[in-house]
């Protein structure tokens, strides 16, 4: 498994946009150009080209079926299992030879009732031990990204609510149980990419060790 992040600039010049969209699939290009904003089609694509280099085939060929709730799986590169994620300033990609989902969120303030309609009483447990404001909205995004990783390791999507199972948080590891409190077949990181980002990755197995290697936009478009 091998996770590469990319953390974008504020703005893309023409030159860096046109060279990501020259070095993408026709179908990822085509889904670019239906976004209004350009912030957008550039995330689209610089997730392909993370993909592109996990899997070492830079030359725009990849080509993608997807799942009936819309999970995307590589046809033209049987055998490779990957997840694409992307907030704020940075875009994520994941690759694997096992089915594996991953979240990234900026850690922006949110409503209560977003919590109490989406979290489990363990879940909402864990957040109220929280006095301070930063470390409640730190639990909270823990919670968020680590149920995001798993519908999107399932394919389930929000078919699944999410008040249907539980991220669980210790000392040095994290998991996910049913809501009665059986583990799930899942293993689950959480980590911070910044002070403002969080990332997890949901698989069936996980190695000890998971570096995200972060690069810039200009090194993405390296040759």
């Amino acid at each position: 498994m091998k996770v590469l992040a990319v953390r974008l600039n504020t703005e893309t010049e023409d030159w860096q946009y046109e060279k990501l969209l020259a070095r993408v699939s026709p179908e990822r290009r085509s889904k670019a150009a239906r976004f209004r904003f350009r912030k957008d089609a550039v995330r689209t694509a610089a997730g392909e080209l993370l993909l592109q280099r996990l899997i070492r085939a830079n030359d725009g060929s990849l080509v993608y079926r997807y799942s009936e709730r819309g999970k995307p799986e590589l046809i033209s590169h049987p055998g490779f299992h990957h997840n694409i994620s992307h907030a704020g300033c940075y875009v994520v990609c994941v690759c694997s030879d096992e089915p594996v989902g991953a979240d990234v969120e900026e850690l922006r303030p949110v409503d209560d009732g977003l919590a109490e309609n989406c979290f489990t009483k363990v879940e909402l447990a864990y957040l109220g031990e929280a006095t301070d404001p930063s470390d409640r909205l730190s639990r909270f995004y823990e919670l968020w990204t680590g149920k995001e990783s798993y519908i999107k390791l399932t394919g389930e999507g929000l078919s699944r609510p999410l008040h249907s199972f539980a991220v669980r948080v210790g000392d040095d590891q994290a998991w996910l149980e049913s809501v009665d409190g059986i583990r799930l077949p899942a293993a689950l990181m959480l980590r911070k990419l910044d002070a403002e980002h969080a990332l997890a990755i949901c698989a069936p197995r996980l190695p000890d060790k998971l570096p995200v290697s972060v690069m810039t936009l200009e090194q993405l478009l390296q040759d």
